[in-house]
């Protein structure tokens, strides 16, 4: 045993520590999973996994503003051994497959034992980052998910493997080749057969069979995994009813969305305000997005884009006054596109005074953003001439 804890120690003082030489959180470089387990273990620390790819660009906003920060470096470097792996190539493929990241920036959270107890998701400035690193640190807030073994690599299938590549590499296989692999399998709740389900798009039969499951899959690895298994076919038959222009088909999908998911009520009202755009039926799509708004279901940015959708396509005035009647009660702490919108629909409903107003608070907002501001400078000089 001493000499497997001064191995461990020596190649702790052996790897190369990066970040640390600039300030903020030191993160260590490791050349395989089991150094980074090793390490963790040997300093009884939790090990934090910053699961980036190259092409990510919140996680170099991440590494830029949030990483740098006095008060968050503090906590990781006292508390956690941290390494960054590259999720697309080597062993981060299998990472990727064991803990099914495929979105970035992914942060895993392992006990000093190895087991998994805390996972984060996109982008944090510092003032957000800080509570989930002592989240992750406190046994009354940390996450359990039993369903995932100490077994790395896992033993996943050429369509999981294919899926999980880099750039032109990464090849999604079709729902009945994922539905014949699983078809085969004496336990679908199997790590191996929840990280292909979880990857891969399924056919409605195991669908409904995640469905059925939600349940114990939940108490394996987290509702919020199984959530978003379940809203990828939700979605999948919402985009279809849409497409059929049929609102009654809509709804019945949109009942099946779990009740415990966080952003229910607005993925409900996206597709409802989708689906009225696409059959033009503008009134009650600016009725829904007032209502909607009041009720903090949708945010500003939401009321602009369809509001834009409503400049560029509709033709009923009555309707296009409601939106920028609705646009305007949004404008106090609006940038650019906000303003922009609103211009436009001023112009569009012949307030030719406050248009041009609303034009140059645009371009202004815009130029001070970096934004290209062409077209605003256009639509300008239209109101202009409109008003000679």
């Amino acid at each position: 045993m001493k000499i497997r804890v001064l191995s461990i120690l020596a190649a702790a003082i052996a790897v190369c520590a990066v970040n640390a030489a600039a300030g903020g959180v030191t993160f260590t470089s490791v050349t395989s999973w089991q150094q980074a387990l090793d390490l963790a273990k040997a300093q009884n620390k939790y090990l934090f996994v910053d699961a980036y790819t190259d092409w990510c660009g919140w996680c170099k906003v991440m590494d830029k503003k949030t990483f740098t920060d006095e008060g968050v470096a503090s906590i990781m470097n006292s508390k956690f051994v941290n390494v960054k792996i590259e999720m697309e190539t080597g062993y981060g493929i299998d990472l990727a497959i064991k803990y099914r990241v495929s979105s970035f920036p992914q942060f895993l959270v392992l006990s000093p034992s190895g087991d998994l107890v805390y996972r984060m998701s996109g982008y944090a400035p510092p003032a957000d980052f800080i509570p989930e690193l002592n989240k992750a640190l406190d046994p009354a807030t940390q996450q359990s998910y039993p369903g995932i073994t100490r077994t790395f690599p896992l033993d996943a299938p050429k369509i999981l493997r294919d899926a999980c590549g880099k750039g032109d590499a990464r090849t999604f296989a079709a729902a009945a080749d994922v539905s014949a692999w699983l078809d085969t399998q004496k336990d679908p709740e199997s790590e191996v057969a929840w990280s292909v389900m979880s990857r891969l798009q399924l056919e409605p039969k195991w669908e409904q069979w995640v469905a059925d499951h939600r349940t114990s899959l939940g108490k394996k690895y987290g509702s919020e995994e199984v959530n978003n298994v379940l809203v990828r076919g939700i979605s999948r038959k919402a985009d279809a009813a849409i497409k059929a222009k049929d609102r009654d088909k809509l709804e019945d999908v949109l009942k099946t969305i779990p009740e415990d998911l966080a952003y229910r009520d607005r993925m409900s009202s996206m597709y409802r305000l989708t689906y009225f755009r696409a059959v033009q039926d503008w009134s009650l799509l600016a009725d829904v997005l007032k209502v909607d708004l009041e009720r903090g279901v949708i945010d500003g940015s939401v009321v602009n884009e369809f509001s834009w959708s409503m400049y560029e396509d509709c033709t009923d005035n009555a309707a296009l006054y409601k939106a920028t009647t609705l646009m305007g009660s949004i404008l106090a702490n609006a940038g650019y596109a906000e303003w922009d919108t609103y211009a436009a629909l001023l112009f569009k409903t012949n307030q030719l005074g406050d248009a041009e107003k609303a034009a140059i608070k645009a371009i202004d907002l815009g130029k001070a953003e970096g934004a290209k501001v062409e077209e605003t400078e256009a639509l300008l000089k239209r109101i202009q001439a409109a008003k000679q």
